[in-house]
């Protein structure tokens, strides 16, 4: 194996067509004959397994494999959307653009990996190809039917509304992404164990969760077919899938499949040097927009997606926890391409040591809060849209991301407006949130005191069904909550000056002509967290309109569903469009 250094990563387009696949290049410092094409699972999903993804990659990489993880067209970077028509096969030929790509950086024999859904797309290209050596499928879905019947379900259990028709037309969700009538016609014909000749690769290594049931009906499919099909389970899955920011990597899936792709090479280690990395020109990824990969000075990566000519404007969104740079819901992917449309430069960040940035020094890879580090990043995202002509930037983003922007902006990045969505701290935090957040204990006395006011809670109290303790543990913490923020408030009348003080620093921004709009969705903890940390200051500047707060009906957290990402994107492009015309009849009456 060799002990060379792996070059970073190289974000490239794909294909050469009007709406074009985004992918992340891996290449090993010496390459062999093989690359794995890394394809992930749809949705929600794929922004869970994003870091374990990642991580085999890179692994791969260090092991002198050469590795791509695809984007397929409508989902993470690449153009396109949920909505559009033929998404199965456009999510096929996807696959095969990065064994293209894969050929173009001199590997003959490729094996293609699919997690979840992505195994059913990694087969389908497979198929059709004589350069695919070997398949891995890492707790596939075999059947469309199951799949869908499972999303419905999930949805259900945490009690997201149904999807509003589009044009006439029902339209499922699951978890904020959209599977149209074509999308759903398709994933029901879908079947994996269904499937002729040939069979997809000669090797298969189908890696099933090891706390469910494993079916062999596929396995022994693959092996009449003609196919080689070693079947084991893996432990991890549940933590591996867990939302972004408490997911961990399972070591051994990553060393399996890593050493499951060495030995399809005919030759290991092989002294053929890699390519030397180019720089994309901007890729467009439809409806006249275009997009670009960036490296910021301070060494943040991100996506700027570009108006044509000068921009009006423009918005960094900041990542929402440990959520990759497409957001919650794909949400930043949405906003950042109807913006440019309308003429607003959009850079979609990932902050050091999140999505696919590498950490800063001296923090972990992961860290939500990482402190000067994000400030640092937000600064160079802000002198990266000014360089660029925007006359005034913008920072937004959802929970952490909504923090760091505000926070930056008090330290003193110069950002002519702040769009908070959903934040759930408004005092520094270091490294992750502490286990109980302020937050959280304000949504748990909230429940409590509704519990409080109907018969059922009694009844549950009564009946034993509460744990008292924890209960009690919560009140009390809140009452000192609304203890520390009288005092605090006492100390603003008599004048004492406080460090992090969130009504002196919603002031300063106010002096500064800085524009701050909180947007919460409805419930949402923060709201009530803003009001009582910002004491009377906060009500005055609201009268005032020296600061918008704005409560979304029908919206959770991360604004999952559909119907709520459209009014909140509706309501960014209002805010920032309608600031645009009022900043330029400002400077046409001065």
């Amino acid at each position: 194996m060799s002990t060379a250094t792996v070059p970073d990563a190289q974000p490239v387009w794909l294909g050469a067509d009007s709406r074009a696949t985004f992918a992340w290049l891996h290449r090993p410092a010496v390459a062999g004959d093989t690359a794995i094409v890394i394809v992930p699972p749809f949705g929600y999903e794929a922004i869970c397994a994003h870091r374990t993804l990642r991580r085999l990659a890179e692994v791969a990489a260090e092991s002198g494999v050469l590795a791509l993880r695809v984007d397929p067209d409508g989902t993470g970077d690449s153009g396109g959307d949920d909505l559009d028509d033929a998404r199965v096969d456009a999510w096929v030929a996807s696959v095969g653009k990065a064994c293209d790509r894969a050929r173009e950086e001199g590997a003959t024999r490729l094996v293609v990996a699919g997690l979840r859904l992505g195994t059913a797309w990694a087969v389908l290209a497979a198929r059709s190809r004589d350069d695919v050596v070997g398949l891995v499928a890492i707790a596939p879905v075999v059947q469309g039917r199951r799949f869908l019947r499972e999303a419905r379900m999930l949805q259900r259990a945490l009690g997201l509304p149904l999807a509003a028709p589009r044009d006439g037309e029902p339209l499922d969700e699951l978890l904020g992404f959209a599977i149209t009538p074509d999308t759903h016609a398709s994933l029901e014909r879908l079947d994996l164990v269904a499937l002729p000749a040939p069979a997809p690769a000669p090797e298969v290594l189908v890696l099933e969760r090891a706390d469910l049931p494993a079916s062999t009906a596929w396995p022994v499919q693959l092996g009449v077919l003609g196919a080689h099909v070693e079947q084991r389970v893996f432990d991890g899955y549940t933590e591996m899938m867990l939302d972004p920011h408490r997911s961990t990597v399972p070591q051994v899936l990553v060393e399996t499949v890593v050493a499951f792709a060495r030995s399809t090479m005919s030759s290991r280690d092989a002294d053929t040097p890699c390519m030397t990395p180019d720089i994309d020109d901007p890729a467009a990824v439809g409806d006249g927009v275009r997009e670009q990969p960036l490296t910021l000075a301070s060494g943040a990566l991100g996506i700027v997606t570009l108006p044509a000519g000068i921009p009006r404007a423009a918005l960094v969104l900041l990542n929402a926890g440990a959520t990759p740079r497409i957001g919650p819901n794909r949400l930043h992917v949405r906003l950042a391409r109807a913006l440019a449309a309308r003429g607003v430069l959009v850079l979609r960040l990932d902050l050091r040591g999140l999505g696919d940035s590498p950490p800063a020094p001296g923090i972990p890879f992961g860290t939500v809060y990482p402190a000067a580090a994000a400030i640092e990043d937000v600064a160079a995202a802000v002198a990266f849209a000014r360089a660029h002509g925007a006359p005034r930037v913008t920072v937004a983003g959802v929970c952490a991301g909504a923090y760091h922007a505000l926070q930056a902006s008090i330290d003193g990045v110069a950002t002519d407006a702040v769009i908070a969505i959903n934040p759930l701290t408004f005092r520094p935090v270091a490294g992750m949130p502490p286990p109980l957040p302020t937050a959280r204990v304000i949504g748990e006395a909230a429940r409590y005191r509704a519990s409080l006011r109907s018969w059922t809670g009694w009844r549950k109290l009564l009946r034993g069904r509460v744990d008292v303790a924890a209960a009690l543990r919560v009140v009390a913490r809140r009452a000192a909550m609304v203890a520390r923020a009288r005092g605090v408030g006492v100390l603003r009348v008599l004048h004492v000056p406080m460090r992090h003080d969130l009504a002196r620093g919603l002031r300063m921004l106010v002096r500064r002509n800085t524009r701050v709009d909180f947007l919460f969705a409805e419930g949402d903890p923060g709201h009530e967290l803003l009001f009582e940390q910002g004491g009377r200051a906060v009500k005055v500047l609201v009268a005032r309109d020296a600061i918008g707060v704005h409560v979304f009906d029908g919206a959770d957290h991360t604004f999952t569903p559909r119907a709520a990402q459209d009014a909140l994107v509706a309501s960014i492009i209002d805010r920032l469009l309608g600031a645009d015309a009022t900043s330029v009849a400002a400077q046409r009456a001065a």
